[in-house]
């Protein structure tokens, strides 16, 4: 898949992209006291939410972990076909 095309998939996706859903909070406390909190959405949130629209498009992102002798490295792929 050229460059082009991946980039028009990718853009055909995201008209299914489905609002994706806050699970989890932070709370987070306050120098003066009290605190407060707001909800958010994970990266596994996102993931679940634009999975089956890229699939759908022939489009998988892959995030494989290798660890080298700085750490610990994780590389996104973002490839399709078609």
């Amino acid at each position: 898949m050229s460059d082009d095309s991946l980039v028009a998939a990718i853009a055909r996706a995201k008209l299914s992209f489905p609002a994706i859903k806050k699970s989890k909070v932070a709370n987070v406390p306050m120098k003066s006291g009290g605190s407060y909190s707001y909800q958010y959405a994970d990266l596994s949130d996102v993931i679940d939410a634009v999975t089956a629209p890229l699939a759908k498009e022939g489009v998988v992102v892959l995030q494989p972990i290798r660890w080298n002798d700085d750490g610990v490295v994780l590389e996104t792929i973002v490839a399709g076909h078609g």
